[in-house]
């Protein structure tokens, strides 16, 4: 079975720890990239020679937002299938974000469950 490479960005060190955990115990996921900034983890992706397949990317950073970050994702990286996730969630914004790149939107208060089955939709 191939596996999802997915990496994992939100400033909050607990919820990245918590994610790592939950989607290292799933066969077809394998986490590759984690980081509590998108400035930190725009400068790892440049040194990665296998790139994540999926990125799960909070929206509200205290440096760069996901949005800065998904731009420069969608002009360097247009491969990397991106799943925003905000605590401020807002089904008016998230016409916003499908136009600006993201492959989904979703509420931060998502069940870890649910997230997988973005990841795996997102993937294919």
């Amino acid at each position: 079975m191939e596996k999802i490479a997915l990496a994992l960005v939100d400033d909050e060190a607990l919820i990245v720890t918590l994610l790592n955990d939950f989607f290292t115990l799933q066969d077809d996921i394998e986490v590759c990239l984690t980081s509590n900034s998108g400035e930190d983890f725009l400068e790892e992706l440049a040194q990665q020679t296998t790139l994540p397949e999926v990125l799960v990317l909070d929206l509200k950073m205290k440096e760069n937002s996901g949005v800065d970050v998904l731009g420069v994702l969608k002009e360097s990286y247009p491969t990397i299938n991106t799943i925003i996730m905000s605590s401020h969630y807002n089904k008016s914004f998230m016409g916003f974000m499908l136009k600006t790149g993201a492959a989904a939107f979703i509420p931060k208060g998502i069940s870890p469950q649910e997230l997988l089955k973005i990841v795996r939709e997102v993937k294919e």
